[in-house]
């Protein structure tokens, strides 16, 4: 299997518009996804493999992804007062809001898909989805994205 598209296009930007960290071995990333109860999505697992942590920037907004030996920890605390439960925070950008994905499927879009909720309300029905995957959500922050623009809009 070839480096996916994102992780060639995120290497390209390395040092700019993408800084890494060293790799996560995979033990790492088994011991997390065993203790979180998931199997993460490949192309997250993929970019793990490359960067057990990093931030991706784009013009109008930045995806953090957290440490991968953190993420049970950082899962600990966030939990939706609704009927959506075990949700995988893997990330912010920086200014308040969180990037997870559904790994149970809850929202009905793929444990691929990824999200986006502002902290301070981290509930089901504020939650936006931003992409199928991790990959669509890195390209669409390197191309611009504003993801806050779905909680500000005033289209319906």
């Amino acid at each position: 299997m070839g480096t996916p598209n994102f992780i060639q296009r995120l290497e390209a930007l390395e040092g700019d518009q993408w800084v890494r960290e060293p790799p996560a071995p995979s033990e790492e990333i088994d011991t997390a996804e065993e203790a979180l109860g998931c199997t993460f999505p490949s192309d997250y697992r993929e970019l793990l493999r490359r960067s057990r942590s990093g931030v991706v920037y784009g013009p109008n907004t930045s995806l953090v992804y957290e440490p991968v030996n953190r993420l049970v920890e950082l899962n600990q605390g966030w939990r939706f007062t609704d009927d959506l439960s075990d949700p995988l925070v893997f990330g912010s950008d920086e200014g308040g809001c969180l990037y997870f994905f559904d790994p149970q499927d809850h929202l009905g879009n793929g444990p691929d898909a990824v999200y986006y909720v502002e902290m301070n309300v981290f509930d089901r029905d504020s939650s936006v989805l931003i992409g199928e995957s991790l990959s669509d959500v890195v390209s669409r922050v390197l191309d611009g994205a504003n993801f806050l623009d779905y909680f500000y809009s005033t289209e319906g």
